[in-house]
C-alpha cells in the first residue's frame, strides 16, 4: 500500500512538472520577462526588515524561506510523536540532516559558489538560519536526554554542550560585529570540534545519522582540499610573489593595488579574500582574511609573452585588517611600499548575464558604493562593443560625499568614458556644496575632463532620475544600486511606487556588513 501511494505521488509530481514546463513555453518572451521582473521587484527586493549593522536585508522571499525552514522543522519534529524518547530521537535526526549543508562551510564554499552559483548573501542567510535551527534541535535533544538519564552527562556530551555554547555566543550579532576576526577563527575551530564530537557521540546503529555525518564530513573534506589546492596554485611557485600596496586617496578611502602571481579570470560582481601576513608581528595577519569586491583589473602582456595581472580594491578603513592597512600607509607616508599578500578567489558569479538582458541599465551609488559598479559598467560596455549584450543605454548616478572623493574615482570614470566607443554611457556626479555639506547649494566649479561626465548640485531626487531614464529610450530597464541602507531605501520606494515595469537589483556586498567588500 505504501509503495502504491509513493508511486502515485511521484507520478503526479512528474506529470505536474511536465505540464508546468509546457505552459511556460506557451508564454511569450515579454510575458515571461514581465512576470519575473515583477516577482523580483516585489518578492526579492521589497524588504520586510532592513538590515542591521553586520546583518542582512530580509526581503519577502528571504522571510518566506526562513518561515518555511522553521515551520518545516517544527512540524517535522512534532508530527506523530509519542513520548519524550521519540521526540529526542526525532530531534537528533533532524539536527544531523540540517548539519549536512552547514559543514560545507561559509567562507570558501566552492560547491555552492562554483557549481550552483549561489550568491554569498543568500548563502550566509541560509547558513545562519539553518545553523540556529540545528543548534536549537541539538540543545533540546540534550535536555531531553538529560531528563531521561536523570542528568547523567558523559564527557563527550558535556563537551558538545560547551562547543555549541561557544558557537552560539560568538554568533550573536553584537558580539560577531565587534570581534569579527575572533569570531571567524573560533567558529571554524568550534565547527570542526563539533563534527568530531558528533562522530564520537552518535550511536553506530543509527544508520540515518551516520549517513548524514558521513556526507557532511565528505563534502567538508572535499571542498577544503579543492580550496587549499587553488590557494597554493595561485600564491606559490617560481616567480615574483603576490604583492599589495596601499594608497591613501582621501580621509576615508584606501586604494589597494595587488600584483597577482598568476593571472585569474575576474568578472564583474566577483570578490576575493585578501590576507597580508606582514601587517602584524610574527606574520599573525595570515589568520586575517577579509572579502573585497574587485573594483578594477588590468592584464599586461610582457615582452617574453608572459602575462601579469593587477587588481584594484577600494576600502573604507574601520577595524581589524582595514585599520591596519590605513596605519601601514601612514607609517610610510606617500612612498608606496609593496608587501607580500595572499589572494584567495575569485568567488561569486558574474552579474554580466543579468545586466546584459536589459536595454537600459541605471547604476546608482553613494560614497564608496561606486566601487561595486566600475567593473560591471566596463564589462557591460565591452559586451556591447562586441555585440554580445542587448544594452543600448547606460547611466551612472553617483552621490558623492565630498568633492575630494571624485578625484580618485575620476581616473576610472575616464577609462569607462574612453571604453564607450559607441557613446551609450552617461555619468552624473551629484556634488555636495562645499559649505553646507549637502547635495544642495551654489554651482560647483569642477571640470570633469570629458563631455559625457556631468556635474549636478541639485538635491538628490531618485524619482526624477528613474523617470528620466525610463522616458529616455524604449525598452526594458534595470536599476542596480549599492550604498548605505538609507540610500537604498529611497531607491526601493521610488522604483516600487513608479508604476513602471522596472527591474531592481541590489549589490550583494554593502558598505556596512561584517563580511562586506567595502568595510
Amino acid at each position: 500500500m505504501q509503495a502504491a501511494i509513493l508511486y502515485t505521488i511521484s507520478f503526479a509530481s512528474a506529470l505536474g512538472f511536465l505540464l508546468a514546463w509546457r505552459l511556460s513555453q506557451l508564454l511569450t518572451t515579454y510575458a515571461r520577462r514581465r512576470f519575473f521582473s515583477l516577482l523580483s521587484k516585489w518578492a526579492v527586493y521589497t524588504l520586510v526588515w532592513p538590515r542591521l549593522r553586520g546583518s542582512s536585508d530580509i526581503s519577502i522571499a528571504a522571510a518566506a524561506t526562513v518561515v518555511f525552514l522553521v515551520t518545516g522543522n517544527v512540524v517535522g519534529s512534532t508530527l506523530a510523536i509519542q513520548g519524550r524518547a521519540a521526540l529526542s530521537l526525532r530531534l537528533a535526526r533532524l539536527c544531523a540532516i540540517n548539519s549536512v549543508p552547514l559543514f560545507l562551510g561559509g567562507r570558501t564554499n566552492y560547491i555552492l559558489d562554483k557549481l550552483f552559483r549561489f550568491s554569498a548573501k543568500h548563502s550566509y542567510l541560509l547558513h545562519r538560519w539553518v545553523g540556529r535551527i540545528s543548534i536549537v534541535q541539538g540543545i533540546i535533544h540534550a535536555v531531553l536526554s538529560m531528563v531521561q538519564s536523570q542528568f547523567d552527562l558523559g564527557k563527550i556530551e558535556l563537551a558538545l554542550l560547551v562547543v555549541s555554547s561557544v558557537i552560539i555566543v560568538f554568533s550573536l550579532l553584537f558580539i560577531r560585529r565587534r570581534v569579527y576576526e575572533i569570531f571567524l577563527g573560533t567558529h571554524s575551530l568550534a565547527s570542526m570540534a563539533l563534527l568530531v564530537l558528533l562522530w564520537l557521540h552518535t550511536d553506530k546503529r543509527n544508520i540515518l545519522i551516520l549517513c548524514c555525518l558521513s556526507i557532511g564530513s565528505g563534502l567538508n573534506f572535499m571542498q577544503k582540499i579543492i580550496w587549499l589546492s587553488c590557494l597554493i596554485y595561485q600564491n606559490m611557485g617560481a616567480g615574483p610573489p603576490c604583492e599589495a600596496s596601499v594608497l591613501q586617496l582621501d580621509n576615508q578611502i584606501l586604494q589597494v593595488i595587488i600584483k597577482l602571481k598568476r593571472p585569474i579570470t575576474v568578472e564583474s560582481g566577483q570578490y576575493i579574500y585578501l590576507s597580508i601576513p606582514g601587517l602584524r608581528s610574527l606574520g599573525m595577519s595570515i589568520f586575517e582574511w577579509h572579502p573585497y569586491m574587485v573594483a578594477w583589473s588590468n592584464v599586461d602582456d610582457a615582452a617574453d609573452n608572459s602575462r601579469s595581472m593587477t587588481i584594484v580594491l577600494f576600502i573604507q578603513p574601520r577595524r581589524g585588517l582595514t585599520k591596519e592597512l590605513g596605519n601601514m600607509h601612514q607609517e610610510h607616508g606617500s612612498k608606496s611600499r609593496w608587501m607580500k599578500a595572499i589572494v584567495d578567489g575569485p568567488y561569486g558569479s558574474s552579474d554580466l548575464c543579468s545586466l546584459g538582458d536589459y536595454d537600459k541599465v541605471l547604476f546608482m551609488a553613494d560614497g564608496i558604493g561606486i566601487a561595486a559598479h566600475l567593473l560591471s559598467i566596463r564589462s557591460l560596455l565591452l559586451a556591447h562593443n562586441d555585440r554580445t549584450a542587448r544594452v543600448r543605454r547606460i547611466s551612472l548616478v553617483w552621490l558623492v560625499e565630498s568633492k575630494d572623493q571624485t578625484r580618485w574615482a575620476l581616473e576610472f570614470l575616464h577609462r569607462l568614458h574612453d571604453t564607450d566607443t559607441l557613446q551609450i554611457l552617461n555619468i552624473y556626479l551629484l556634488l555636495p556644496d562645499e559649505n553646507e555639506g549637502a547635495s544642495v547649494g551654489q554651482q560647483v566649479q569642477f571640470n570633469t575632463g570629458k563631455d559625457r561626465i556631468y556635474t549636478d548640485t541639485s538635491k538628490l531626487d531618485v524619482e526624477f532620475w528613474i523617470r528620466e531614464e525610463w522616458k529616455a529610450e524604449a525598452g526594458n530597464m534595470l536599476v542596480t544600486m549599492c550604498g548605505s541602507p538609507q540610500f537604498e531605501v529611497l531607491i526601493r520606494k521610488a522604483v516600487c511606487l513608479s508604476g513602471y515595469d522596472i527591474a531592481l537589483r541590489a549589490n550583494e556586498f554593502q558598505p556596512d556588513l561584517g563580511y562586506s567588500t567595502l568595510s
